[in-house]
């Protein structure tokens, strides 16, 4: 009896437990990795993105923030985004007490009252410092108290100019007021002039100035010409700023560890912008501001096609090439872009010679999968190749050969790297992938 019991347990131990699991088919659907690289017959030598292209990837970038040059890994969200949220915790993590800032007026001819937003500002509390230009022929422009501590508070502001042996003075009321955390208007009121040989006193209060200075005939009507204008401001601020996240390192999700890495922090390309996260059609991306701004992929490894998610915003010209990429790191062998003076072709890659990546025989480049050598100047995919494999070489995502470099926040959101030349279907599926998440044409 005992015997018969512990086998009819056994049996039904079995069974339950065969019901418990799933069928095969589920089983490695569910355990097999679905993102873009695991979808391609060949496999990349190195893979950058700010999405998750690899299922084992963890890391997208470090993060160095200026506000106190700590760094910090950046990783994905659940979904495979990067993850913006600890991205903009850490680079806001730290914060400046101080913020520079330069206005200029986009009217030239009407500014009773000036708007000026600063991007990150978290709390202003006081002005440490104003000079400027007024008046459209630019003078310079003179305060009488530099340092405001208090909202609203109103000053003088003018500017002197001679004229044969007469010196002129043009002052008018300026109400500084703090009207948001992150803005500032500037209201000027009451104009007056002084003429004759007095410079005015501009350290004074504007009730105490004395000598032959009157009313213009209607104070409150700032007339076009200029007279009164405040075409560039410069304010040093005090309070709660938010600074800016560079990119150290872009890490490999091919899974060999190739790595982009820049250790100079004034070639750092830039993430986050006055506490914003950089982006192109909603999605982050890494911009490069300067011609010196680079990363480095020092392994020598083996390249014949390159991959990218771009946005070609400085142009160049036929003589003076902006480079994607070098190949080694920054010599003269790269996909560049430059505008053509005549208009007829105005993006292009490649200038036709053997220092064009794709000049050789084999050698083709493709825009949203087309065969061309022309691109539109917003976010795009390209795909390019060279007519042999480059061997055992180092790259650079953008290049400092003859100042050649991306400048001007041109942004990159992937890039990708192959040992050889994609077949029709990769190149298709990698494209098709890249257009559904960037919004691509």
């Amino acid at each position: 009896m005992i015997m018969k019991t512990n086998v009819v347990i056994l049996l039904l131990s079995v069974c339950l437990l065969s019901n418990a699991q799933p069928p095969i088919q589920k089983f490695w659907a569910l355990n097999q990795c679905n993102l873009i690289i695991a979808k391609l017959s060949q496999k990349p030598t190195a893979a950058y993105s700010l999405r998750k292209l690899n299922c084992n990837a963890v890391k997208a970038v470090n993060v160095r923030r200026d506000a106190d040059n700590a760094t910090q890994d950046i990783g994905f969200t659940q979904a495979g985004d990067l993850d913006q949220t600890a991205l903009l915790n850490f680079v806001n993590g730290a914060v400046f007490s101080t913020s520079s800032i330069s206005y200029t007026n986009p009217n030239s001819n009407s500014n009773t009252t000036l708007t000026i937003t600063i991007p990150n500002a978290i709390s202003i509390t006081g002005i440490t410092n104003i000079t400027g230009k007024m008046d459209n022929d630019s003078y310079n422009l003179t305060a009488s108290q530099t340092n405001i501590t208090s909202s609203p508070t109103t000053i003088i502001v003018g500017y002197a100019y001679s004229v044969w042996w007469n010196t002129y003075t043009n002052m008018a009321q300026a109400v500084f007021t703090i009207t948001a955390p992150n803005t500032i208007t500037i209201k000027l009121q009451n104009p007056r002039y002084a003429s004759g040989d007095q410079t005015g006193d501009l350290s004074k209060s504007y009730y105490q100035q004395t000598g032959s200075y009157s009313y213009k005939s209607n104070p409150d009507n700032f007339d076009s010409n200029g007279t009164y204008i405040i075409s560039t401001l410069n304010l040093t601020l005090s309070g709660s700023f938010s600074g800016n996240g560079y990119v150290t390192t872009w890490y490999d999700q091919s899974g060999k560890g190739n790595n982009l890495t820049q250790t100079t922090q004034v070639n750092q390309p830039q993430i986050v912008n006055n506490g914003s996260v950089n982006t192109e059609n909603g999605r982050p991306t890494i911009r490069f501001m300067d011609t010196s701004d680079e990363m480095l992929e020092n392994n020598n490894i083996n390249i014949q096609t390159f991959s990218a998610v771009r946005k070609a915003l400085s142009g160049g010209t036929s003589a003076s090439m902006q480079y994607l990429v070098s190949v080694p790191i920054n010599v003269d062998f790269a996909i560049r872009s430059a505008s053509e003076a005549n208009g007829s072709v105005p993006w292009y890659y490649g200038d036709n010679n053997s220092n064009d990546f794709s000049y050789n025989a084999g050698g083709a480049m493709y825009v949203s999968n087309v065969a061309t050598y022309t691109y539109p100047s917003t976010l795009h995919c390209l795909c390019a190749n060279s007519g042999t494999v480059n061997s055992n070489t180092t790259f650079s995502l953008s290049s400092t050969f003859n100042t050649r470099g991306m400048y001007g926040g041109d942004p990159v959101s992937e890039l990708i790297v192959f040992p050889g030349v994609l077949s029709v279907n990769d190149r298709t599926r990698l494209y098709t992938d890249q257009k559904k998440y960037y919004g691509t044409p």
